[in-house]
């Protein structure tokens, strides 16, 4: 029960065993018995956001940027966080800094795309969602990435319908 590490790695199965309720006490031990590590205050957020507590996820991914400020994950997910709450400025910001640090982050570049589009900035958005198009082209992110450019007048991609299957294709 005291050790750190044990309880991270039972919430952390509690989690991928879709038991967010049952990981969450563990996640928090870990964080309140390893005070400085910052995966442990991540992964505790996950936890709270999954339990639908916003306010306690938030303040667990400040306290892992406040211990490792290049933690990508915490950023990632901080900035979803922003992107919920339309903090559209802020989201972005945090969606930049991931992509310096890791530039290709599916999540980071798509939801960069879709933050610009909330901002209305088209000309930005378009070349986001070719960005991410250019990297991740499969895939329901894909097909709704490639929906929004079709949106916007740009045909460079397309959703085709083949049997059961819809499929993300770029123009020849």
């Amino acid at each position: 029960p005291e050790n750190a590490e044990a309880n991270y790695y039972m919430g952390r199965l509690q989690l991928a065993g879709d038991r967010p309720k049952e990981a969450q006490p563990h996640l928090e031990k870990a964080a309140q018995l390893s005070p400085k590590n910052a995966d442990y205050h991540f992964w505790a957020g996950v936890a709270y956001g999954q339990n639908g507590k916003k306010d306690l996820e938030f303040k667990s991914y400040q306290r892992a940027l406040e211990l490792e400020p290049a933690h990508v994950e915490a950023l990632t997910y901080q900035g979803h966080v922003y992107l919920e709450r339309s903090e559209y400025q802020k989201a972005l910001g945090n969606y930049k800094k991931v992509l310096e640090l890791d530039p290709d982050n599916p999540s980071a570049l798509y939801n960069r795309a879709l933050v610009l589009n909330r901002l209305n900035r088209s000309a930005e958005e378009r070349q986001a969602w070719l960005d991410y198009l250019s990297m991740y082209s499969g895939g329901p992110m894909a097909r709704q990435a490639t929906a929004h450019l079709n949106e916007m007048g740009d045909f460079q991609y397309r959703n085709y319908l083949i049997g059961s299957r819809t499929i993300t294709l770029e123009s020849i």
